[in-house]
């Protein structure tokens, strides 16, 4: 009978060591599967973070670039600095954009960029002619 004791507190101590031992084992791997984890969702988010960064430094150049860009300035000169957006409906300014052969072909090749910009059909030359809202001209 002291032999069954005896085994079975052996047995009791076997079992308690070997549950504290793979509970510390679970949470020394758990602790280093979340710092490895913490780690990659912490880089992805700087990626993320960058990426967008670039971005958005790349539309905030769209409109400086526009400005510098004859093919857009030239039709849009003879309205000068100080127009105001027009009142008229958005139907009759799209009409009287369109009636000007001039505005006409800055219309086509925008909205083309515009398009083009969207898919990401862009080039390194082309970079700032689409997205551009051109109320300078009050028919936008």
């Amino acid at each position: 009978m002291r032999v069954c004791v005896v085994l079975g507190l052996v047995i009791a101590v076997w079992v308690a060591c070997a549950w504290v031992i793979a509970g510390q084992y679970h949470n020394q791997r758990a602790t280093v599967m979340f710092q490895r984890e913490s780690q990659l969702v912490e880089h992805q988010a700087e990626s993320i973070a960058r990426n967008l960064h670039r971005s958005l430094a790349y539309i905030h150049g769209i409109p400086v670039e526009s400005a510098k860009d004859e093919d857009i300035r030239s039709p849009l000169r003879r309205f000068g600095p100080d127009v105001q957006p027009s009142k008229l409906p958005p139907e009759t300014q799209r009409k009287t954009w369109e009636a000007d052969p001039r505005l006409a072909t800055l219309n086509a090749f925008l909205a083309e960029e515009s398009r083009d910009f969207d898919r990401g059909h862009h080039s390194r030359d082309q970079r700032g002619r689409g997205l551009h809202c051109l109320r300078q001209c009050g028919h936008v």
